[in-house]
């Protein structure tokens, strides 16, 4: 959960450069602080304890999003998102969304697990 006052800040993880930055600026316009990674090794140099509040990682990422899981240290939520169906169940991930995005699920997803509506 963010702390009151501060806005949570999203790392977005794919390797498709519309769906990446369209979904970057979904959250942006939500208030939230968006980070983009274009493959895996972006996103694990990115992921530092404390940075971010919300992973969302493409599954299909340079072929094993959920390997960025293995190297990076932990996120209090991850959001995997696929257009070729859900993975096996990982403890590790918070939430599953379908690609394309409905935008109001995404909104809905991140918003619970950053505690509430996003602070303007």
């Amino acid at each position: 959960m963010v702390e009151e006052g501060r806005r949570g800040t999203i790392l977005v993880v794919d390797d498709n450069v519309a769906f990446r930055e369209s979904t970057a600026e979904i959250l942006e316009l939500a208030g939230y602080e968006v980070v983009q990674a274009v493959d895996r090794e972006d996103a694990v140099a990115r992921l530092r304890p404390g940075n971010f509040d919300i992973l969302l990682l493409d599954l299909g990422v340079d072929l094993g999003g959920l390997e960025v899981l293995d190297q990076a240290g932990s996120v209090p939520a991850v959001i995997v998102v696929s257009g070729v169906g859900q993975a096996e169940p990982d403890p590790r991930v918070s939430a599953f969304l379908s690609k394309p995005l409905d935008p109001r699920r995404l909104l809905s997803e991140v918003g619970r697990y950053m505690g509430g509506d996003p602070v303007a």
